[in-house]
C-alpha cells in the first residue's frame, strides 16, 4: 500500500511539472516563430511528409503477404539521408514519402494511409483528403491551422526551456513526457474543432487501432 501510494505522489508530481511546462510555454516569448509564408510552408512539409513507419508488421496488416512486404522494405524503403538544412530536409522527406506511396497499390495504400492517420493523430485532419472527407468548413481548417502552427513553436528545441545538447538519459526521459503531455493537450484542441458527426467520421475513418503500431510505440518508448 505504502508502495502503491509513492507511486500515485510521484505521477502526480511529475503530472504538475508536465502542467507548469506546458504553462511557461504559453507564456513566454518564443525565440522561434512561423511568420513567413515560408516558415509555414516548411511546417506543412514536416506534417506531410509523416507516414506510417514501413514495417514488415505494418505492411502485413495493411494486406500484404510477407514476402511481399520483405520484397516492398527492400525495394521501396525510404532513403534516411540527412540533408544540410531543416527545409531541404522537410523536403527531402515529403519526396521520400510520394516514392513510397506511388508504388503501392491502390488497396495497400488506402488501408496504408488509415494506419498513418493513426499514427499521425489529429493533425491528420489537415490532410486534405481527410477534411474533405469529414466536411470540414474554410472556418475549421483554418482553426486547426492555427492550432497546429501554435504547437509546432512550442515544440521547437529553440522555445524549449527544457531541452540542451548533450542531456543525459533521466532529462532525455523529462523532456519525452514533457513533449508528450504537451502533444497531448495539441491533440485535444484539434479534436475540440470538430462537431460531433465529425468525430463520428473520424473514429469511423481510422478504423479499429493497429496492433503493428501499438508494438512499435511500445518498442520507441523502450528504447528512445
Amino acid at each position: 500500500m505504502k508502495r502503491l501510494n509513492l507511486v500515485l505522489i510521484l505521477s502526480a508530481l511529475l503530472t504538475h511539472v508536465a502542467v507548469c511546462e506546458i504553462e511557461q510555454f504559453v507564456k513566454s516569448p518564443r525565440k522561434y516563430t512561423l511568420n513567413s509564408a515560408s516558415e509555414k510552408r516548411y511546417a506543412d512539409i514536416s506534417l506531410f511528409s509523416e507516414r506510417a513507419p514501413i514495417l514488415h508488421d505494418v505492411l502485413v496488416e495493411c494486406g500484404m503477404s510477407i514476402s511481399e512486404a520483405h520484397v516492398f522494405i527492400e525495394q521501396h524503403k525510404p532513403s534516411m539521408v540527412m540533408v544540410e538544412g531543416a527545409h531541404a530536409q522537410a523536403m527531402h522527406n515529403l519526396e521520400q514519402t510520394k516514392k513510397v506511396l506511388e508504388v503501392m497499390d491502390e488497396s495497400i495504400r488506402e488501408e496504408y494511409s488509415k494506419l498513418t492517420y493513426q499514427w499521425i493523430g489529429p493533425r491528420a485532419l489537415l490532410f486534405s483528403e481527410v477534411s474533405s472527407g469529414l466536411g470540414l468548413t474554410e472556418s475549421q481548417i483554418s482553426k486547426l491551422k492555427s492550432i497546429y502552427y501554435d504547437y509546432f513553436e512550442r515544440l521547437a528545441p529553440a522555445n524549449r526551456k527544457d531541452f540542451r545538447y548533450g542531456m543525459t538519459k533521466g532529462e532525455r526521459k523529462e523532456y519525452s513526457t514533457i513533449t508528450k503531455t504537451i502533444e497531448e493537450h495539441r491533440d485535444e484542441e484539434l479534436m475540440n474543432v470538430l462537431d460531433d458527426q465529425q468525430i463520428e467520421k473520424w473514429k469511423r475513418l481510422l478504423g479499429e487501432g493497429s496492433e503493428a503500431l501499438e508494438r512499435f510505440r511500445a518498442y520507441c518508448g523502450k528504447h528512445n
